[in-house]
């Protein structure tokens, strides 16, 4: 499961031409105390959504669908599953870490 969640960051973080990190940045991330959440249809992981959750706000540290799922609105339900999760009762302000593109 790691290795597919890696290989959909790096693809996503590519596409958008975005500084890449190596993978065991993202790896990293996953430890320490983020939630991930992840889309899985038949099996397949479709995409995930990477959050630090601190008492009332939560970052969005980085949201990716795999390249062939995107634009059918798998990114918004993983943001409408989250919302109305149980780890978000309490989050009253939701941030999006930004992103600064290759020129």
């Amino acid at each position: 499961m790691i290795s597919t969640l890696v290989n959909i960051y790096s693809i996503s973080m590519s596409n958008l031409g975005v500084r890449e990190r190596n993978k065991n940045y993202f790896i990293d991330l996953i430890k320490i105390e983020n939630l991930l959440y992840y889309l899985d249809i038949k099996s397949k992981i479709l995409g995930f959504i990477l959050i630090k959750n601190i008492k009332y706000e939560a970052e969005i540290i980085n949201i990716s669908i795999d390249l062939k799922f995107q634009r059918q609105g798998f990114g918004s339900k993983l943001l409408d599953d989250i919302t109305h999760s149980k780890d978000w009762v309490d989050v009253k302000k939701i941030y999006f870490r930004g992103f600064c593109r290759k020129h």
